[in-house]
């Protein structure tokens, strides 16, 4: 199962890397610098699943999304640095839950990320525009603020509970780090459709509501968490004519002309 699924993935960012022939994007105002320009912004709908000591179909792909997901949503801004590098900033918001026999655990969270996007295929394939469909990696850090539940399914008794709802009054704060490969598909001048894999490892072991005891805590057991997304990101590409702004034919085409 799992070299079946590492094939599709690898065959998917081969003809997406390969679609460098069909050029649409000029990259030419990325040598002035300016801070303003090449500003984007990302709405992206997430399906969820926790990975802990309280889940069960880790290692099958297909039962996990069909009873270990539960979906949330993304809004992000970021700037392309240069053609291939850019920087972003997401908050996402949404609910994960996993099961093991009689115990159910259900998380909802609040996140915040700092993320680095490297545009493969222009790496790889360095042109003057780029092409319709290009492939990324990611990769950054922030903070997750959850609250988290552990369930017996049999009394519907809560076992344990971790937040905002406990006697601390507040949500579990802990630093993650993302990861993540995807590919965009450039609709027209202005909107592309994004499809990501992503992981998230959690400094915590709380995630799912249950956590090591007092004897072992020194096992680095963290819980960590990934998701499927899928998107819309809007680029701005404003530019300045004689004192009037109108959109260039290029989505990153914002050149200042006098």
């Amino acid at each position: 199962m799992n070299a079946r699924i590492s094939q599709i993935v690898f065959v998917v960012m081969a003809v997406l890397l390969s679609s460098a022939a069909y050029s649409q994007r000029k990259f030419e105002s990325h040598k002035s610098g300016d801070i303003w320009r090449h500003w984007y912004v990302k709405a992206t709908l997430n399906m969820n699943a926790m990975f802990g000591d309280v889940s069960t179909y880790d290692h099958d792909p297909f039962n996990k999304i069909a009873y270990e997901t539960k979906f949330g949503f993304t809004a992000g801004l970021g700037k392309w640095v240069t053609p291939w590098g850019g920087a972003e900033f997401n908050f996402s918001m949404g609910a994960m839950k996993s099961i093991r026999g009689d115990l159910e655990s259900q998380n909802n969270f609040l996140q915040y990320t700092l993320i680095g996007r490297i545009n493969l295929t222009q790496l790889i394939y360095p042109a003057d525009e780029q092409s319709p469909f290009f492939a990324y990696a990611k990769l950054g850090y922030g903070l997750i603020d959850f609250n988290s539940r552990l369930i017996d399914t049999r009394t519907g008794d809560t076992l344990r509970m971790q937040g905002s709802k406990t006697d601390f009054n507040k949500r579990v704060t802990e630093w993650i780090i993302p990861m993540g490969i995807g590919g965009a598909y450039n609709l027209d001048a202005n909107f592309a459709l994004m499809f990501e894999l992503n992981y998230f490892y959690v400094h915590t072991d709380k995630l799912d509501g249950k956590y090591t005891s007092s004897e072992e805590l020194f096992n680095d057991n963290r819980d960590s968490y990934a998701n499927i997304s899928l998107g819309l990101i809007y680029t701005f590409n404003i530019k300045e004519t004689y004192g009037k702004y109108h959109r260039s034919r290029s989505k990153r085409g914002l050149k200042f002309v006098r």
